[in-house]
C-alpha cells in the first residue's frame, strides 16, 4: 500500500505471539504437511521437527517450547507414555502445550481423544482441517497449558476475530475407550487449571488493552512511524522527549477506558503500561520493530496484578 507520493504506507506487521513449537512424527511425509500448516497460522516464529519419541524428548529436556505436536504417527500407548513423562517434569518449559496430532476417523477419533485428554493432553488438532480451525485449537491449548497466567481469563473472553474461544477451558465430554487403545490405562483427568479472577474494572482495562493490541489500534502505528520518521526520539539524558510522552500517553487513554481511573488496580495497571510501552519505544529507536515488539509481549505477559 502506498500514498499518492509513492511512498510505502506505514503498516505495523504480524509478528508471532509464540516463539518456537516442536513437532514429532516419524513419517516424513505427514510431518512436513503438518509442519508446513503448522507454519501458515503464523503462530510460531519457529517450527521444530523431531524424527521419534526420543528424539523429541531429548529436545524438550534442554530447549524452550511453547507447544509440542505429537503427530498421527505416534501410537496411542507410545503418547500416552510421553504425555506421563513430560508431566513428571522432564522437559524444560513447565507451561508448555502437549497437542496431539490426529487424522479424522469417526469410529475411534472420540474415545482417543478422551483418552489423550485425561492423559494430560492440552489439546486434540484434527486433519484434515481448516487453517481457522487449526489456528483455534492451538490457541485453545496454549491458553489452557498456561492457565495460570495474569492475561489467560481474558484472552480467553476476548472472542476477537476468533483467535480466543469461548469455551478454551471447557472439559471435553468423556468418551469410552474403544478395543484398540486398551491396554493403556489412562490416569485420572488433571483438575482444570485455576485461572486468577481477574474482574470488575481491572478486568475491563485489560480487555481494552488486548483488543487495541491485537487489532493494531492507530495510536501503536502512529508511534512506530513517528519513530521511524524522527519526529519522537530520546532526549540527551536517554529519555522520551515531551512530544513522544505526549503521544504515547494520548495512545494510552485510547487503549484504557478512562471512566474507573479512580480504581487503584486499574491506575495500577495503568502505570504498568506506560512503563512497558515507554520502554517499547525505546527499543524501537534502538533496535528495529521486530524486536522491540516481541520484547513488549514479552513484558506485557509478565503482568500480575496486584494482591
Amino acid at each position: 500500500m502506498s500514498d499518492q507520493s509513492g511512498k510505502p504506507e506505514f503498516e505495523l506487521p504480524h509478528y508471532p505471539a509464540l516463539a518456537r513449537c516442536l513437532l514429532i512424527d516419524s513419517r516424513h511425509g505427514s510431518r512436513t504437511e503438518i509442519a508446513k500448516d503448522l507454519k501458515t497460522t503464523l503462530l510460531f516464529d519457529q517450527v521444530w521437527e523431531g524424527s521419534s519419541i526420543s528424539d523429541g524428548m531429548s529436545i524438550l529436556e534442554y530447549e524452550d517450547m511453547d507447544a509440542c505436536f505429537l503427530g498421527p504417527s505416534v501410537n496411542p500407548q507410545t503418547a500416552v507414555k510421553f504425555l506421563q513423562r513430560a508431566q513428571e517434569g522432564r522437559v524444560k518449559s513447565k507451561d508448555i502445550a502437549h497437542i496431539v496430532v490426529m487424522n479424522r476417523n469417526p469410529e475411534v477419533e472420540e474415545a482417543l481423544s478422551a483418552l489423550m485428554t485425561q492423559s494430560g493432553a492440552h489439546g486434540i488438532v484434527l486433519r484434515p482441517s481448516s487453517k481457522t480451525n487449526l489456528f483455534d485449537w492451538v490457541v485453545r491449548a496454549v491458553v489452557k497449558a498456561n492457565g495460570s497466567g495474569a492475561w489467560a481469563k481474558i484472552f480467553v473472553e476476548t472472542g476477537h476475530a476468533g483467535l480466543f474461544v469461548p469455551d478454551a477451558f471447557a472439559t471435553r465430554k468423556s468418551a469410552p475407550v474403544v478395543a484398540e487403545p486398551e491396554t493403556v490405562s489412562a490416569p485420572a483427568p488433571a483438575p482444570e487449571p485455576a485461572i486468577p479472577e481477574v474482574e470488575g474494572p481491572l478486568a475491563e482495562a485489560m480487555l481494552s488493552f488486548v483488543q487495541s493490541a491485537v487489532s493494531s489500534n492507530d495510536g501503536l502505528k502512529s508511534l512506530a512511524a513517528g519513530v521511524d520518521s524522527g519526529e519522537f526520539r530520546l532526549d540527551p539524558a536517554g529519555e522520551l522527549t515531551q512530544r513522544t510522552r505526549d503521544a504515547l500517553d494520548q495512545t494510552l487513554q485510547k487503549m484504557i477506558p478512562t471512566d474507573a481511573a479512580d480504581d487503584p488496580s486499574v491506575q495500577n495497571f495503568r502505570e504498568f503500561c506506560r512503563s512497558v510501552m515507554t520502554q517499547w519505544v525505546k527499543d524501537l529507536i534502538a533496535d528495529d520493530l521486530n524486536v522491540a515488539t516481541a520484547k513488549l509481549r514479552e513484558r506485557l505477559l509478565a503482568y500480575q496484578p496486584p494482591a
